[in-house]
């Protein structure tokens, strides 16, 4: 009887985590349907790259000038609305380039042709659900317990990242890339150094980099040191080759696209960011911004404060990492890049969480240097510190949870009135008129469908009008009376967020309008 209950839970605590990952992968997938249930849910940096995917289906794979289907009235795209961080305009002889780097976009182009337009959703979901199962077979290859190894997975994966997962983006497939180059780079201290592990390391963070640059900053640390670990200049070399050869690719792709091997994001960044120079006060002020919050984003320590457990526990075992020196390498790898990366980019990536994404490569490189220490380090022989390391954990998840829920709420509700703002702009037989580049990042779907423009003034106003027949319907969209202008936006184009639209002085007669968080929709003809 005692061996067969011994058995029995055996079972259940190697089935364990499995059922976890079944239950959050299911999550994830029910919870991307729920926001799609009044149609396609996306908005900001994911609907810029759905319309992109859009761009390449319509007009080919190696197309740059915008998809822009009111074009035939505004050949100029002086009413374009769609600006920066997202568009450049007059670069390489083109009126204007949406800056996405293409590659990851032309999965969704492919998948968009082969199936249809929600199959491009699910793109990020499945290799969001890859790197789950890869992270826990890199644990379980460590013989971590079960337990310990849900904990940790869930910790990494229901948190910061899945917020911005659940958009049409890159991330994901970022994340699963980068995450493979540090296994292999982990493995070298397991089986030994060779030639054909650190080449492969080199080789994923290679492609990781193809996807987004953040992963350069975590790749030079790791690189610079490692040489000084191994001292071995061959290991190095081709771990560098590595690297290099997806490099090589996306500079000589960028080269010819834009001119600059970094490509029209970054010439963007140079050309328009007013605090492409900025002084080290802003950058520390960024600094503080990514770590611990501030009035515009959420902090990672904040947010997640496992970060902050996993730096105790460390700090608690320095002896002990004095006999693990390449778990010291990732540690420090890690906590590094968390705090260059927000020195060096010189902006908010984003409002709340969103701009955590670019210190995803920083956090997942400590979750993994956190599991090989335990895996090396048997707390089960100390108690104390075992039971407090527990507890520490059971408490991060509770705070990361609801910080993960709130997160998720947001989308949600942003959903839901996605929805009704559809519905709307389904009222209009052409034209949607934004008064604000504010309002723009509401397009959604119907940026594809619809004929949208954004109007600087009245001016502006009474010349798109006069090219409007006659009793035609048009929805226009008012921004609120006061907004919130990220820092990010240059004072240049200050102007297209704050102009209001009077449209009791344009020849319109107005049929409906409603507010919806602090938006003004008005359903109109012209006259």
């Amino acid at each position: 009887m005692m061996i067969s209950l011994k058995n029995l839970f055996s079972n259940v605590s190697r089935f364990f985590p499995y059922l976890i990952y079944i239950v959050l992968i299911g999550f994830i997938f029910s919870f991307r349907s729920q926001l799609d249930q009044s149609g396609p849910y996306v908005t900001s940096d994911g609907a810029i790259k759905l319309y992109q995917s859009f761009q390449y289906k319509e007009s080919g794979p190696f197309s740059l000038e915008c998809v822009y289907p009111a074009k035939e009235i505004d050949p100029s795209y002086s009413y374009y609305p769609i600006h920066y961080p997202w568009a450049i305009f007059h670069a390489e002889g083109l009126p204007c380039v949406l800056e996405y780097p293409p590659f990851f976009l032309w999965i969704g182009t492919f998948v968009w042709k082969l199936f249809s337009l929600q199959a491009v959703f699910w793109i990020p979901l499945f290799f969001y659900a890859a790197a789950i199962l890869f992270l826990d077979w890199v644990f379980r290859g460590w013989n971590l317990h079960g337990s310990l190894r849900a904990f940790l997975v869930l910790l990494s994966f229901f948190s910061f990242p899945l917020v911005t997962a659940i958009d049409y983006t890159e991330n994901p497939l970022f994340i699963l890339l980068y995450l493979i180059g540090y296994f292999f780079l982990f493995r070298t201290e397991e089986e030994g150094a060779s030639i054909k592990t650190f080449f492969l390391s080199g080789l994923f963070l290679g492609l990781a980099f193809v996807l987004r640059l953040e992963i350069l900053i975590p790749f030079v640390l790791l690189f610079a040191f490692s040489f000084t670990y191994h001292k071995n200049i061959k290991f190095s070399f081709w771990m560098g080759v590595g690297f290099t050869i997806p490099a090589l690719f996306l500079f000589f792709y960028n080269f010819s696209v834009s001119g600059h091997i970094l490509g029209f994001r970054y010439v963007s960044s140079i050309q328009d960011n007013e605090n492409a120079s900025a002084g080290l006060l802003l950058r520390f002020q960024l600094l503080k911004a990514y770590l611990f919050g501030d009035s515009v984003m959420v902090g990672i320590l904040r947010f997640q404060p496992f970060v902050g457990v996993m730096l105790v526990t460390f700090a608690s075992l320095y002896r002990t990492l004095y006999r693990h020196k390449f778990i010291f390498i990732g540690i420090t790898a890690a906590v590094g890049s968390m705090i260059l990366i927000p020195l060096t980019v010189t902006f908010y990536g984003g409002v709340g969480y969103f701009g955590l994404r670019y210190l995803e490569p920083s956090f997942f490189l400590l979750i993994l240097s956190f599991g090989f220490l335990l895996s090396r380090e048997d707390l089960s022989k100390r108690k104390i510190p075992a039971y407090l390391l527990f507890i520490s954990i059971i408490v991060s998840f509770y705070f990361n949870y609801h910080s993960t829920k709130e997160g998720l709420k947001i989308l949600r509700n942003s959903a839901k009135e996605m929805g009704i703002l559809q519905t709307w702009l389904g009222k209009s037989e052409n034209y949607v008129v934004h008064s604000s580049l504010y309002t723009s990042i509401f397009m959604g779907r119907s940026f594809l469908d619809k004929k949208h423009v954004q109007l600087t003034g009245n001016t502006e106003g009474n010349s798109f009008l006069e090219k409007v027949p006659a009793k035609e319907n048009l929805v226009f969209l008012l921004s609120p009376d006061s907004i919130y202008i990220s820092p990010d936006i240059p004072k240049k184009i200050h102007p297209r967020f704050q102009t209001p639209l009077y449209l009791n002085k344009l020849p319109l007669k107005i049929k409906e309008e409603m507010k919806l968080n602090g938006i003004t929709i008005v359903f109109a003809e012209k006259i």
